[in-house]
C-alpha cells in the first residue's frame, strides 16, 4: 500500500508481468477490458459507503425497536454498528493479504482461504445484493401510488396508481447509473440520495414534536420488552449496517489507500448511519409507541404534503441505491462466470471485457425488475435477505477469512472477536429463518 503507479496497476489487472508486457500492449488491451483506477477521494468513498448502509432498512428500525423496547433496541443498534465496522476492518485486513496479482474481492479472499466453496460464497453475496435491489423496487412500487392518490383524484385502476408503472418509470434514473463502471462514479447520486435521508430525518423529528410530545400515558412505550417477534426482526439491525459488499470496491478505487484513510471511510460511514438510525428509530417509536408499523412512513398521514414529499424522497433514495447493489452483484456474477470457465470448461478465465460487463449488467437488471414487478412483500424480503446474505457477509465470512489468512500469527483479541462474530452469525441465521416462516 505504498507508492502507487497507475500503469503498473493496469498491467497487474490485465495479467501482464514485468517481462512480457509493455505500455503499447496495455493500451491496446485496456480498450476492451474493464480496468479499475484509483481515482476515488476520501469524501466520495465515504458518501458511497454511507449510502450503501442507509437503505430501505431504516424504515423498519422503529418497528424493530418496538419488538424489544428502547433500551434493548438502542443497545442492538450500537452492537450492530460495532460488529459491522469490525467486519469491514477484517475484510480490509484480508485485502492486504490477497495475492498481489489479484484484485481483492470476496472471490479472491475465498480462493485464498476456502477455494472449494468460492462458488457458494459469491452466490450468497450475489443473492444478497440482488435481493436488496429488489426490495428497493418494492418500496418504489408501494410509495408512489399513495403519492398519486394524494396529488390527484384518479381511481385505483388508473395508470398513475399502478405500482408496475412507477417501477418501470424509475428505470429512467436507475438503469443509466447501473452501467457506470466504477463505484466512484456514483458519488454524486449518493450525495443527492443522502439529502433525501436528511429530509426523512427532519420529518421524523418534526412529527415527534408535533405528535409525540407531550408523551401520552396511554401510548404504549416499552423500555425493555421480550417478544418472539424479536427473533424475526433482529436481522433488521444486522441488515441496517450491511455495506460489506462494497468495501472491496472502496479499497480498490481509493486514491492512496493507506490503512488510516480506509479506516476513516469506515468510521465516518458507520457513525453517520448510526446517528441517523438512532434518531429515526427512537423518535419514531416514541411518537407512535407499539402502534408503529413495519414501515415508519406508513404511520404518517397520507393527506399531509410533508409526508407526501417524504414518500417521494424515499422513492428517489432507494432508486439511487439500486446501482450501489448492482455494482457488487455484477462483480460476483463475473466471478461466478470466470469460476465456471476455469473449473468446468477448463479454460483460461479472461478479465472482464466491456461486452461481458454490458451483458452481465443487463442480466442483473432484468432479473431485478422481473422480481420487483411480481413480488411485493417488503418485510419478508428484508427479513430473508438480512437472515441469510447480511448475516453471512457481516458476521461469518470476515471472521473466517481473517482466521485463515492470519493463521501464522499468534492468538489475539482480534481472533477472539472473530470467533464471537462467527458464533453470532451461526446463531442469528437459522434462528431468524425459523421465526420468519413461523410468523408466516
Amino acid at each position: 500500500m505504498g507508492g502507487y503507479d497507475e500503469n503498473d496497476e493496469t498491467k497487474r489487472l490485465l495479467g501482464f508481468n514485468g517481462d512480457s508486457g509493455n505500455d503499447a500492449d496495455v493500451e491496446k488491451e485496456q480498450k476492451n477490458v474493464v480496468v479499475i483506477k484509483r481515482t476515488a477521494s476520501l469524501f466520495s468513498s465515504s458518501i458511497n459507503l454511507t449510502n450503501t448502509i442507509i437503505g430501505a432498512g431504516v424504515l423498519g428500525l422503529p418497528y424493530a425497536v418496538a419488538t424489544c423496547g428502547l433500551v434493548v433496541g438502542t443497545l442492538m443498534m450500537f452492537l450492530s454498528a460495532c460488529a459491522g465496522a469490525f467486519g469491514l476492518y477484517l475484510l480490509v485486513q484480508c485485502s492486504d493479504r490477497c495475492n498481489s496479482k489479484s484484485t481483492p474481492s470476496y472471490y479472491t479472499c475465498a480462493m485464498e482461504t476456502y477455494p472449494q466453496v468460492a462458488f457458494v460464497i459469491d452466490t450468497v453475496v450475489f443473492i444478497k445484493c440482488f435481493g436488496v435491489a429488489v426490495s428497493y423496487l418494492i418500496v418504489i412500487g408501494d410509495l408512489m401510488p399513495d403519492v398519486m392518490r394524494y396529488i390527484t383524484d384518479v381511481g385505483e385502476d388508473h395508470i398513475l396508481t399502478n405500482r408496475l408503472f412507477w417501477i418501470g418509470l424509475f428505470a429512467v434514473i436507475i438503469v443509466p447509473l447501473c452501467f457506470l463502471k466504477q463505484l466512484h462514479s456514483l458519488w454524486f447520486s449518493s450525495l443527492l440520495s443522502l439529502f433525501t435521508v436528511a429530509y426523512l430525518l427532519a420529518l421524523v423529528i418534526a412529527y415527534f414534536f408535533v405528535d409525540g410530545l407531550p408523551i401520552d400515558p396511554e401510548r404504549e412505550i416499552d423500555v425493555v420488552k421480550f417478544s418472539t417477534k424479536f427473533f424475526k426482526v433482529m436481522t433488521i439491525f444486522v441488515f441496517g449496517f450491511t455495506c460489506h459488499q462494497n468495501i472491496f470496491s472502496i479499497y480498490n478505487e481509493l486514491h492512496d489507500p493507506t490503512p488510516k484513510r480506509i479506516n476513516s471511510v469506515i468510521i465516518i460511514s458507520i457513525s453517520t448511519a448510526l446517528f441517523v438510525y438512532l434518531s429515526i428509530a427512537i423518535l419514531g417509536y416514541i411518537t407512535y409507541g407499539n402502534e408503529v408499523l413495519d414501515n415508519i412512513i406508513e404511520n404518517y398521514p397520507k393527506d399531509s404534503i410533508f409526508a407526501t414529499i417524504g414518500r417521494i424522497f424515499i422513492a428517489i433514495h432507494v432508486a439511487f441505491a439500486v446501482p450501489l447493489q448492482n455494482h457488487p452483484a455484477r462483480i460476483c456474477l463475473d466471478n461466478l462466470y470466470r469460476l465456471f470457465v476455469s473449473s468446468v470448461l477448463k479454460k483460461i478465465a479472461t478479465p472482464q471485457t466491456i461486452l461481458r460487463f454490458t451483458i452481465e449488467t443487463f442480466v442483473i437488471l432484468s432479473g431485478v425488475y422481473v422480481l420487483g414487478l411480481t413480488f411485493n412483500q417488503l418485510d419478508v424480503m428484508l427479513a430473508l435477505v438480512g437472515a441469510t446474505g447480511s448475516t453471512t457477509m457481516c458476521y461469518i465470512l470476515p471472521g473466517l477469512f481473517y482466521l485463515k489468512m492470519y493463521r501464522d500469527q499468534e492468538w489475539s483479541f482480534i481472533k477472539t472477536f472473530c470467533c464471537i462474530m462467527i458464533a453470532l452469525g451461526c446463531f442469528i441465521m437459522p434462528t431468524a429463518i425459523v421465526f420468519i416462516f413461523l410468523e408466516e
